[in-house]
């Protein structure tokens, strides 16, 4: 498997591998993701939908996206977005130190992970 830059200029760029899932879908894995400019709300869902319009609707999957923001302290604030984008549907899984999402996760799980989380917990659990 190959890791893939990516750049949008001024906007984001990140890295990412590309497979086939069994089912025969793409499944796109990101492991970087980084908003660029000054103007960066809202950008990381733009890329998001981007990566999804560019590989034609493939899967998201993100592993270990607070890889980056550890070293700046802002790790929680990072998955929190993740957490949002899983809601939202814009990525179909995460799995980071700090936990996992995938389906079939509930909105009541959703916010169980989120209240371990505010709480310092580690929430590796899978339902």
């Amino acid at each position: 498997m190959e890791i893939v830059e990516f750049e949008k200029p001024g906007c984001f760029r990140g890295e990412i591998s590309l497979a086939l899932t069994p089912e025969g879908k793409k499944q796109i894995t990101l492991y970087h993701l980084e908003v660029l400019g000054p103007k960066r709300k809202g950008q990381g869902r733009m890329a998001l939908q981007w990566l999804k319009a560019t590989f034609r609707e493939g899967e998201v999957h993100v592993e270990d996206p607070g890889k980056a923001a550890r070293a700046n302290s802002d790790a929680d604030d990072t998955l929190f977005f993740w957490i949002r984008m899983f809601r939202e549907g814009i990525i179909d899984a995460l799995c980071s130190d700090r936990c996992i999402l995938n389906h079939p996760m509930t909105a009541e799980d959703l916010d169980e992970v989120e209240q371990r989380l505010r709480n310092g917990l580690v929430d590796r659990s899978v339902p």
